[in-house]
């Protein structure tokens, strides 16, 4: 048994009764045992509970009963997403007290579809970092280089689907949450499209529907884009009792094949600096698609968007809008005057929206739908938009302030917290997007993702490229073992 197979695979073995879920469960749990230590990737678990559920699919399959679609697949979930009977700590709260009593409605999707549940994966404090490092539960590292993060904050999920730890994680995405740790680890991740599955059952909020939340969504990462496709399609569902009266059919992809796609490729803004590596993998990759016969456009967005900076400024403020809105008001103001003593245009954003009113919301919320009204004329010219997930690959571990750390990019500093500028462009809009592997490392032994962006609730067609450039480049490689092994 190959702890390294996709997930079409695994089930496809226990449909078979070559292998049978418990076997693969007992599999995760052993590498679980063996290799966790060195990466921190997954906190907490029920072994009991998972054999429970492993043992019904296996009796299912040998009664010829239905087992589900992902018929005993083992899945790892984001510890801010509620799994019952296991803390969501969101890397701030002591396990003990934060006892999930039910499942997130995504997770409930999972469990009715076969997928027995492994455990939960480490996040930074709040959900609100490109690294998984809090207090509660420590550090997780790249399966790669430990000195180097897997990125954040479903950092510990990307880590653990890329070192066999899991066959697949549930993750959430608000500002790249999902895309960069996929990139950063060299797994495929899958942004949903905003209001593709439900979005409640998440740290610090319960399971009720909230339209508060805005920008955040949940989805899957995987060692294969085919593994995206399976099991966003279990969960596709409306949130709450708008399940009562209808249901989602995402609109099939709009190409099988190269040859048939149109590709923008995205021009970047001149602010926005982008690692030599990953604009060289971009560039090889444009070379394959040009001899395969796809349609290269240079996608110039200045004229339905400027040069972006208001674009990404209106993003900053929206989510602090949505993720500060809860705070006292002196703490608001303290946070806004020390976001304004920076004197950058980007951070006195994020203190507009640590100060802004229900008023200035809504006209946020309006620009929002502009913004995806916008995009869709852009995807009437092109089918997918191409461009990098962030400026930067994985980095070394960083415990300063969140916005006093600076990272470079070609050997010139950048504000830290830019990173979510490039993952803002779908967040913003609620589009989908998709994460894949290029094949390619940078000198720090670090993965080379890049990401396909789509037309609003057109997930299937970012998906599809992902697999073709799948087929074409190889897709996942796994770390060595001599990477993961604490012992050595």
């Amino acid at each position: 048994m190959n702890p390294y197979a996709t997930a079409t695979q695994i089930i496809e073995s226990i449909r078979a009764g070559t292998s049978s879920a418990t076997d693969w469960l007992e599999l995760y749990i052993q590498r679980r045992l063996s290799f966790n230590g060195r990466i921190n990737a997954i906190v907490s678990s029920d072994d009991e509970a998972a054999l429970a559920q492993a043992r019904a699919i296996d009796a299912a399959v040998r009664s010829g009963g239905e087992p589900g679609a992902l018929c005993g697949l083992p899945v790892t979930v984001k510890d801010g997403i509620n799994l019952r009977g296991l803390p969501s700590t969101g890397g701030m709260l002591e396990p003990a007290a934060a006892i999930a009593s039910e499942d997130a409605p995504t997770v409930r999707s999972l469990r009715a579809a076969g997928a027995v549940l492994l455990g939960k994966t480490n996040v930074p404090v709040g959900n609100s970092d490109w690294q998984a490092d809090n207090p509660v539960f420590g550090r997780s590292n790249n399966p790669w280089n430990p000195l180097l993060t897997p990125g954040g904050s479903t950092g510990g999920g990307a880590a653990a689907v890329a070192a066999g730890l899991s066959a697949a994680e549930l993750g959430s995405d608000i500002g790249g949450s999902i895309r960069i740790p996929a990139a950063f680890c060299g797994v495929f991740g899958h942004k949903p499209s905003l209001t593709a599955l439900p979005r409640s059952g998440h740290f610090p909020r319960g399971n009720v529907p909230n339209p508060g939340q805005v920008l955040g969504v949940q989805g899957p990462l995987t060692r294969s884009a085919g593994d995206l496709e399976a099991l966003l399609g279990t969960m596709l569902c409306p949130d709450g009792l708008e399940g009562k009266g209808w249901h989602l059919a995402l609109p099939q992809a709009r190409f099988d094949r190269f040859a048939d796609c149109r590709v923008g490729v995205l021009g970047l803004p001149g602010w926005l600096p982008v690692e030599d590596s990953i604009l060289g993998a971009l560039e090889d990759l444009c070379s394959l698609l040009a001899s395969r016969g796809a349609r290269l456009l240079d996608l110039d967005v200045e004229p339905h968007f400027g040069d972006l900076r208001q674009y990404y400024r209106d993003y900053l403020e929206l989510l602090q809008c949505s993720l500060a809105g809860a705070l006292p008001p002196d703490k608001r103001t303290r946070a806004a005057r020390k976001m304004r003593g920076y004197g950058d245009e980007f951070l006195d954003a994020v203190a507009d929206g640590l100060e802004a009113d229900a008023g200035r919301m809504l006209a946020l919320l309006e620009r929002t739908e502009r913004s995806r009204s916008q995009w869709e004329r852009i995807f009437d010219e092109v089918d997918v938009v191409l461009s990098p997930v962030c400026s930067s690959n994985a980095f070394t571990h960083d415990d300063g302030y969140f916005y006093d750390r600076v990272l470079e990019v070609n050997r010139e500093p950048m504000p830290y917290y830019r990173l979510s500028a490039l993952p803002a462009l779908a967040s913003f809009a609620g589009l989908p997007a998709t994460v894949f592997p290029t094949g390619r490392f940078d000198a720090r032994g670090a993965p080379v993702g890049l990401q396909a962006m789509g037309a609003y609730l057109e997930d299937l067609t970012t998906i599809r490229f992902a697999a073709l450039v799948e087929t074409e480049q190889g897709g996942f490689v796994a770390p060595s073992v001599e990477l993961l092994d604490s012992s050595l």
